[in-house]
C-alpha cells in the first residue's frame, strides 16, 4: 500500500514535474493542467499555465472564474489528465505500472478528503463519526489509469 505521495512514489502527485501535451498546449505538470481546467476563461488558463510551479499554478487557479459545471466534470477531467501524464511519459507509466496491486492513498495532513485522505488529528477524530471521510479520489483514479495500460492495446 503506498499511504502518500511522497519520497519514490512523488511521481503520483499531481505536483511532480512533469511535461504533459493537453488541449492543444504544453504544460509543467498535472497540477497546471487541473487547475487551469477550473475556468473556461483562455485568459486565465494561460495564467495557469505560465505559473512557475504547481503550488503557484494551485494559488492563481483558487482565483479564476469557476466554470458552471465544474463539480460534475472534475473527475472526468482528472481522469483525462492522469491518462494524459502517464501516455506521454512512457517513465512514468513504467513506475505506475510497478506498483502492480498496490492501494494508492493520497495522504496528506492538510484536510483533503476529496481527492486525497487525511491523517492529521483532527480529520483522524472525525473519522470515528464519518468512517467513510477521506474519499481518495486521487487514489481511485491513479489506480483505474494503471488498470487502463494493463489492458491492450497499451499492455
Amino acid at each position: 500500500m503506498v499511504l502518500n505521495f511522497a519520497g519514490q512514489f512523488y511521481f503520483l502527485s499531481n505536483f511532480s514535474p512533469s511535461v504533459i501535451r493537453y488541449d492543444r498546449r504544453e504544460w509543467d505538470s498535472a497540477e497546471h493542467v487541473f487547475q487551469a481546467m477550473k475556468t473556461r476563461n483562455k485568459e486565465q488558463q494561460e495564467e495557469v499555465r505560465l505559473a512557475h510551479t504547481p503550488g503557484e499554478a494551485k494559488r492563481v487557479g483558487r482565483r479564476v472564474v469557476l466554470r458552471r459545471d465544474w463539480e460534475e466534470v472534475k473527475d472526468k477531467i482528472m481522469a483525462d489528465i492522469l491518462f494524459e501524464k502517464f501516455r506521454q511519459n512512457p517513465e512514468l507509466l513504467e513506475r505506475l505500472l510497478s506498483t502492480n496491486d498496490d492501494a494508492l492513498v493520497e495522504g496528506n495532513n492538510w484536510c483533503d478528503n476529496y481527492w486525497g485522505r487525511c491523517f492529521c488529528g483532527k480529520c483522524y477524530l472525525r473519522r470515528a463519526e464519518e468512517p467513510n471521510l477521506g474519499r481518495n479520489r486521487l487514489g481511485e483514479l491513479l489506480m483505474d489509469t494503471r488498470d487502463i495500460f494493463r489492458k491492450p492495446p497499451w499492455a
